[in-house]
C-alpha cells in the first residue's frame, strides 16, 4: 500500500482506515497525519536510497531534526537539501 493514498487526509481518516496500512502515524504539526520514525526511515530508503546514506551519516540528534523538518512539511523530497544542511553545519 502506497503512503500516496492517504494524501489529503486527516488524522481521523487514516485512523479509520490505518488498521490496513503497513505505517505508523503521529499527529503533524499541520494536524495531518505523518509518518512515525521508523515508517519514515523506511520509505526514506526505498524511495531515496541516495538521501538515506545522507542521512544515516548525521548524528542521532541531527537525524531528529530531519525527521522533525519532515514533520513541518510532510515532504520527503525536500529532505536531501536539510539533510546536506545539516552535514555542513555539524
Amino acid at each position: 500500500a502506497s503512503v500516496k493514498r492517504l494524501m489529503g487526509r486527516g488524522v481521523e481518516d487514516v485512523k479509520r482506515i490505518g488498521t490496513h496500512m503497513p505505517y505508523d502515524f503521529v499527529d503533524g504539526s499541520s494536524g495531518m497525519p505523518m509518518l512515525h520514525t521508523a515508517e519514515f526511515e523506511e520509505e526514506l530508503r526505498r524511495r531515496f536510497a541516495g538521501t538515506h546514506l545522507l542521512y544515516m551519516k548525521l548524528s542521532a540528534a541531527d537525524r531528529r531534526a530531519a525527521w522533525k523538518s519532515y514533520l513541518d512539511d510532510n515532504a520527503l523530497a525536500s529532505l536531501r537539501e536539510n539533510i546536506v544542511a545539516l552535514m555542513s553545519s555539524g
